[in-house]
């Protein structure tokens, strides 16, 4: 009998466990889950809530047996579990489009910017929307060093004030920024009123 645990490094708030096996009991943390095979795989959710709380490893545990009783070994494999936020910071200006902003993150990850007139988002799935809906609005750039300056491209985007978000690996949304960039392409004009009356001096 073969058993598969596949599990990644990091999760964030849910995550699906699939094994090949006629019956499977899944313990993480206090919460016990246990299911029956349906066309030879069957899967278990865990919620926010049943997700143990911040901790630099947390066990899960898969018991298995056919459907004769017969068990095999018990699997496990250790996780991080991290739920949170990065904290995102920006360097407040005024910039042109073709300028871009210098943006930093408390965790690698990504970074992005959303105008303020938009909706702000409070998860991460609000601002993956966001941006596929608005692209002239949201733009967003790789964090691949934590606490670290990145340039964050301003193409594309339309005139207005930004705040800046950041996401770290595990799919945590941080605050926005209190301080933001303004976009500002506006070009001024400028004119010469007529010269003492009649453009003659005397």
């Amino acid at each position: 009998m073969i058993v598969e645990l596949a599990l990644s490094a990091g999760i964030s708030k849910l995550e699906k466990f699939t094994l090949h096996v006629p019956l499977v009991t899944v313990v993480w943390g206090s919460t016990t889950k246990t299911a029956t095979v349906t066309s030879g795989t069957w899967s278990v959710n865990f919620s926010s809530l049943e997700i143990p709380a911040d901790s630099a490893s947390s066990t899960i545990t898969a018991n298995v047996s056919d459907l004769a009783g017969n068990p095999a070994t018990t699997a496990t494999k250790t996780v991080l579990i991290d739920t949170v936020a990065p904290t995102s910071s920006v360097v407040a200006d005024t910039l042109v489009k073709a300028e871009s902003a210098v943006v930093q993150s408390s965790e690698i990850g990504t970074a992005y910017i959303v105008k303020t007139t938009l909706t702000q988002p409070t998860t991460l799935a609000e601002l993956l929307a966001l941006e596929s809906a608005n692209d002239t609005s949201v733009n967003h750039v790789s964090i691949t060093a934590a606490n670290t300056d990145t340039s964050l491209s301003l193409a594309g985007l339309v005139d207005g004030t930004y705040n800046v978000y950041t996401v770290d690996s595990a799919g945590n949304l941080s605050s926005s920024t209190t301080n933001g960039i303004v976009i500002d392409n506006f070009v001024p004009t400028l004119a010469i009123s007529t010269v003492s009356t009649d453009d003659v001096i005397n």
